[in-house]
């Protein structure tokens, strides 16, 4: 064992506390001589006489004391007629000299502790020391009766270790309260045979363990995280907390062990960086849509300006170089104007090399209408807007075609599309809700189908939903819907609306599954 500072008990009884005591004597000569010589002996105490079983039973039903003595004899009865009235006040029972044994019964019985009387009264001499013994191991087993039933009815599991391993492999465990094996499923038997390492599995941590055996090595106390197992092999979290206890002389003699079940705050935990992680997946995923849109955003700029300028600048230059060539072939004109000529020449057929440039970069473009799966799109963009659905409490059912779904398409695009699609019936429907994502084929078309059971649309604002900026008092449709409708139109597609107001929205898109050879984007 080792020891630890020195430490002061308190004492229970201070010099001015008087002690209630009542004495029980049926001999009333015995009576007389006692109460002086209590005085003489300086037995700091309130006392009162009873005379027999009878009188000390009235006086119990109305008055409460510190300490009974009473004679093991009485004129009605005996000391065992006493305990009966008496619940949890000490007893101290005087004998005649020679009845030792009648006083061993008397303690057998529940006494406190027995004086023996002798002729010379001396007895009185260790009547103040027994009296305070008495109430001194009264005040200790209620203050052990409290902690008992504290520890007995904790919600966690207290675990008394011994201070030192022994035979076993580690410290035997002495003693384990209620919730202990309501938490393992071991008996209190099972567990005092063994010690904590059946609470031991796969995924205990050893830098836990570790961590405990240092600090009982060192006698100091720890408190870990760790898993346990119970005893049919299913893993609970713990927060174990481990402190060393030590006698009044210093020397530590047992190790105490509170463990609390901590497994529901553990899920929590890894519910919310499960969760964290999910945010940031969603946020990478729209981090990328968004780059996609800009980079197809600045395209689809480059491609307008190709051609608006091949519209507007093409025709003009043509004709602009032709006027000059037949005013070149005119042999009348001035050799000044020639030059002036040539050089408008020159400009010209530099505004059709231009022209030229930009158609070149229009059909670099077009190349990216390819035959692609719409399925794989579809569930490309799903897989990012389930995670926000998930958060927001949204159910998401999707149904994909049995086979897939070629289209000619620009893939980017098309992504933009089906996102924005999805996403405006995400933000339609509230907690609880539901939307319904469909692929399939119909005849020579290629449908997708997006329907929330959100508030819907009013018959009235559903041919707007396409216009820029559109907003009704439910909601604002922003660049969505007109941008999806736009890229529908490109790929050669239709956009339906079916909405009826607080019945939610279905949106369809149909494609042909193949094109013409004279549409414009074959060319």
């Amino acid at each position: 064992m080792k020891k630890q500072g020195k430490s002061t008990d308190e004492m229970s009884k201070t010099a001015s506390q008087v002690y209630r005591v009542l004495l029980i004597e049926d001999d009333s000569a015995s009576q007389m001589a006692l109460q002086p010589l209590v005085k003489e002996e300086n037995v700091v105490c309130d006392y009162k006489f009873a005379g027999s079983v009878s009188k000390a039973r009235k006086i119990l039903d109305s008055e409460k004391f510190d300490v009974v003595i009473t004679d093991y004899l009485l004129g009605d009865g005996t000391v065992f007629d006493i305990f009966e009235l008496l619940t949890d006040t000490p007893v101290i029972v005087v004998t005649g000299s020679g009845n030792e044994e009648v006083a061993v019964k008397a303690m057998k019985a529940g006494a406190y502790d027995y004086i023996v009387r002798d002729p010379e009264s001396n007895y009185l001499k260790v009547l103040p020391l027994t009296i305070e013994n008495a109430i001194k191991r009264k005040k200790s087993e209620d203050k052990l009766r409290i902690l008992d039933s504290a520890v007995s009815n904790a919600n966690d599991a207290i675990i008394i270790l011994e201070a030192e391993p022994g035979k076993m492999r580690g410290r035997r465990i002495l003693y384990v309260n209620g919730a202990f094996t309501r938490m393992t499923g071991y008996t209190f038997h099972e567990a005092t045979a063994s010690t904590l390492r059946m609470l031991r599995g796969p995924k205990t941590s050893l830098a836990a363990l570790d961590k405990i055996r240092v600090a009982l090595e060192q006698f100091k106390p720890v408190r870990v995280e760790l898993v346990n197992y119970r005893k049919d092999g299913s893993e609970f979290w713990v927060e174990c907390n481990i402190v060393p206890l030590a006698d009044k002389n210093g020397l530590f003699h047992h190790w105490v062990s509170v463990q609390r079940d901590i497994t529901e705050r553990k899920k929590a935990e890894e519910e919310r960086e499960g969760l964290m992680k999910e945010i940031e997946a969603m946020n990478a995923d729209l981090t990328e849509l968004n780059q996609e849109l800009e980079t197809i955003g600045v395209e689809r700029t480059m491609s307008l300006m190709a051609l608006t300028v091949a519209d507007r600048i093409r025709n003009p230059a043509a004709m602009i170089g032709g006027r000059c060539k037949r005013m070149l072939n005119n042999n009348n004109i001035s050799p000044d104007m020639k030059e002036g000529l040539g050089n408008i020449m020159e400009g010209a057929e530099k505004l059709d090399k231009i022209v030229k440039d930009f158609e070149t970069l229009l059909n670099e473009r077009q190349y990216k209408f390819k035959y692609e799966d719409l399925n794989r799109i579809v569930e490309k963009v799903v897989s990012v807007i389930h995670k926000e659905a998930k958060v927001k409490g949204v159910e998401m059912k999707v149904t994909f075609s049995n086979g897939s779904l070629r289209m000619k398409m620009h893939k980017d695009l098309m992504r933009v599309a089906v996102f924005h699609l999805i996403k405006n019936a995400f933000e339609a429907t509230s907690e609880g809700g539901r939307i319904t994502v469909k692929t399939f084929k119909d005849g020579d078309k290629v449908i997708l189908s997006v329907s929330d059971s959100g508030y819907g649309i009013p018959e009235e604002d559903v041919e707007h939903v396409f216009r820029p900026f559109f907003s009704t008092k439910e909601r604002r449709f922003g660049m969505g819907l007109p941008l999806v409708k736009q890229i529908v139109s490109e790929h050669l597609g239709n956009l339906l609306i079916d909405s009826e107001s607080g019945n939610g929205s279905t949106f369809i898109m149909e494609f042909p599954t193949s094109w013409l050879d004279n549409n414009p984007y074959d060319r």
